[in-house]
């Protein structure tokens, strides 16, 4: 029976102060890793990109070897870099967040960007936040990205962000943060990857948790979305990736209703010709996970 393995990565990049919190979350891979991952693969795969895969796996003729895609969330300009380009490449870029100078980051790049960038790392108190006792940055990285701060973040309003963000800032002692040219493809660098052969989906306009939206925001968050896809593949099939992997049976009618084919959750597992469309499973790509036997 065919079927198809969809790796999930975010970044490939170097450790170093300005990428901890994406190597703590688990959302970066070395250039090191990532080749060895690949390679490790390439005797037991073939590698294409999610919409090529999408229509080997529903051929009626009967594929030799596995089909592998390998998608990057979030459109960071890192797969500019280590050779990434050696691989057919499906990416999904936030609408609103390219790498062009009026645009702004990513509500999460901006918090880990205060915590890379934080003059005041040790007895930070967070009064009226989230906890009374002092917390270090560098002796407890997790919990800054895995904790309460993060996870309020996750639900809060884009005025509740603005305003959190504001204050670590002034508490963390932050001069600036990087641009959105800095660490985003631009409208430019995503047409050359089109044009080189990779594919380019829809992540939202905003990477808002789709599932925590009235109707008219999900709406213009699809939308939005959509428009920015059709640039690059007009009427070719278009696919989606639900930002957090948050979704349910109404946000999947809304996406295939606005127009994309498919769309690509975080659930575990390789998608064969019964998988649903807007279901298809990944794999989530680590920095630890080398061999994938």
């Amino acid at each position: 029976m065919n079927k198809l393995l969809i790796l999930m990565y975010h970044r490939v990049c170097e450790p170093c102060l300005d990428t901890a919190c994406y190597f703590t979350r688990g959302t970066a891979v070395t250039p090191q890793v990532f080749h060895a991952q690949l390679q490790g693969l390439s005797k037991q795969v073939r590698f294409v990109t999610l919409s090529q895969g999408m229509a080997l796996l529903h051929s009626t003729k009967s594929q030799t070897l596995p089909l592998c895609a390998i998608t990057f969330d979030d459109g960071y300009r890192d797969i500019l870099d280590h050779n990434i380009s050696d691989y057919p490449l499906t990416l999904y870029p936030v609408a609103r967040h390219l790498g062009e100078a009026h645009t702004s980051l990513i509500f999460i790049d901006h918090y880990y960007a205060l915590l890379h960038r934080a003059q005041k790392r040790q007895g930070i108190r967070l009064e009226g936040l989230f906890d009374e006792h002092p917390v270090d940055i560098d002796n407890n990285l997790a919990w800054w990205v895995k904790g309460p701060v993060k996870a309020y973040l996750q639900e809060a309003t884009p005025e509740q962000r603005h305003a959190l963000l504001q204050q670590l800032t002034e508490i963390l002692a932050v001069s600036s943060v990087p641009t959105p040219r800095q660490l985003y493809l631009s409208q430019a660098e995503l047409f050359h990857l089109a044009k080189r052969g990779d594919e380019i989906g829809g992540h939202g306009a905003s990477h808002h948790r789709l599932t925590s939206l009235s109707e008219t925001e999900l709406q213009r968050e699809l939308i939005e979305s959509y428009q920015l896809v059709e640039k690059f593949r007009g009427a070719m099939h278009k696919s989606f990736c639900y930002p957090d992997g948050r979704y349910n049976q109404h946000i999947s009618d809304a996406v295939k209703a606005v127009g994309f084919d498919y769309a690509c959750t975080v659930e575990l597992g390789d998608a064969e010709p019964h998988t649903p469309f807007f279901q298809l499973p990944r794999l989530f790509m680590k920095n630890d996970f080398v061999n994938l036997d």
